[in-house]
């Protein structure tokens, strides 16, 4: 498994490069935006959480019980919160029912915070 730090860097870095595919409200979607798990080979948009989880090859993708053996439970709230910030569960919605892209800056931050060191 990746160290938290560096997989945390190389998920911000992710986002950024690909904002099409940074979304809110779930950990991971198909092409479809068909919610998947972030380990599934078919996974394409990811959350700030989602993101990590792909990047540190977790495999539980069931339940939160990695991400709070890692951050904790307060760290896992504060990247979840931070990257759906400002955006309400209807707002997240498309019109085909799949999960809409967000700007996402509160979760990269979280992120690169972890990534430098410091708590989420």
């Amino acid at each position: 498994m990746t160290d938290l730090k560096t997989a945390a860097a190389r998920a911000a870095d992710w986002l950024e490069a690909n904002p099409t595919k940074h979304i809110v409200g779930i950990l991971a979607t198909d092409a479809a935006k068909r919610e998947v798990s972030y380990s599934d080979p078919h996974a394409e948009c990811f959350c700030a959480l989602g993101r990590l989880g792909k990047e540190l090859g977790l495999t539980d993708t069931r339940s939160f019980k990695e991400f709070v053996k890692l951050l904790g439970d307060d760290g896992v709230h504060e990247v979840y919160s931070r990257n759906d910030a400002g955006a309400d569960y209807k707002s997240r919605l498309g019109p085909d029912g799949g999960f809409e892209m967000c700007d996402g800056s509160g979760g990269i931050a979280a992120l690169r915070e972890i990534a430098n060191g410091n708590p989420a």
